[in-house]
């Protein structure tokens, strides 16, 4: 069951969605080989599937270490403006929550955002500069093609596109160079590595968890802060989607999880997952896609389990 004050969106029938989509009112769902390759857009088979999914009412929350921008241009541009006020984003893995009013346009304050604590004013224009300082200690420019430096103004990324068709990987080595250089600097926060191709450097504290838990009140049901309002929904409607369930190295999307009651559905569409014993052992509620990466996340939608 769900709440809602404005009238549902429905699309003309094409491929059906499977049927136990009529009972998922909330999908939270990670981008970068999820929905998308990194670097690449979603694609028109998989955004019309979504659509549709979002057309009757579901709720996209995405939640990536990617930009707000990088986000909108990948993905929710692929959907129609009335629709997306159906979508939220938290991007810099949830430092900041945008919504969109209905006639699709991003809705301004955001949701929530680590810019309003007083401890963080200023500290990326530092960590900018810092970071530059260390890409230059190592033989790196911040512009080269190999690399990429972008401020995100609630974190900074440094992304290595050619990671994808080199073995070599410096990432190690310049996340401890700039963890000792930020230690030094007495600046709150930390280097840490972003998905396969890059380093992101945030607040401390800051992990997939945070937006859910600042924007979703547990209770019975769930209520969900919108743009124009909060949305109730019962638990056992909410997925969560992601490929890095395995802690501790790949296990951002794990941490989405964290904010949620056990037992609620997850599906890995990555591929690889190891677990240990105990109560670090796998969620109750995680499953395998079938097939890995956004042709899953296709398939997940139109096959009957």
């Amino acid at each position: 069951m769900i709440s809602r004050g404005s009238q549902q969106v429905r699309l003309a029938p094409s491929a059906s969605l499977a049927p136990r989509f009529d009972s998922v009112r909330l999908i939270v769902s990670d981008v970068d080989d999820t929905l998308a390759p990194p670097f690449r857009d979603i694609s028109a088979t998989l955004a019309h599937a979504l659509t549709r999914l979002v057309g009757n009412g579901t709720i996209l929350f995405l939640v990536s270490g990617q930009s707000i921008e990088n986000i909108e241009r990948r993905v929710v541009r692929a959907f129609p403006r009335p629709l997306r006020k159906n979508i939220l984003v938290g991007h810099c893995h949830g430092a900041e929550v945008f919504g969109y009013d209905s006639a699709g346009w991003r809705v301004i304050p955001p949701l929530f955002s680590m810019r309003e604590s007083a401890a963080m004013e200023g500290v990326f224009g530092k960590v900018l500069t810092l970071v530059t300082g260390v890409l230059s200690d190592h033989g790196i420019a911040a512009s080269s093609p190999g690399g990429l430096l972008e401020d995100r103004g609630v974190q900074v990324t440094v992304d290595f596109p050619v990671l994808g068709v080199s073995p070599a990987d410096p990432r190690a080595a310049l996340i401890t160079a700039l963890n000792d250089r930020l230690a030094e600097a007495g600046l709150p926060v930390e280097a840490r590595m972003a998905g396969h191709l890059g380093i992101d450097i945030m607040a401390r504290g800051v992990d997939k968890s945070l937006p859910l838990s600042r924007l979703l009140d547990a209770g019975n049901s769930y209520r969900l802060t919108m743009p124009e309002g909060q949305v109730t929904g019962d638990w056992d409607g909410i997925e969560v989607w992601g490929d890095q369930f395995s802690p501790p190295d790949l296990g951002a999307d794990l941490r989405m999880l964290a904010a949620l009651p056990p037992g609620v559905r997850a599906i890995n569409f990555g591929t690889a997952v190891s677990f240990g014993t105990g109560a670090g052992g796998k969620p109750a509620g995680l499953r395998i896609a079938r097939v890995p990466g956004p042709a899953g996340v296709l398939d997940y939608l139109v096959r009957n389990e």
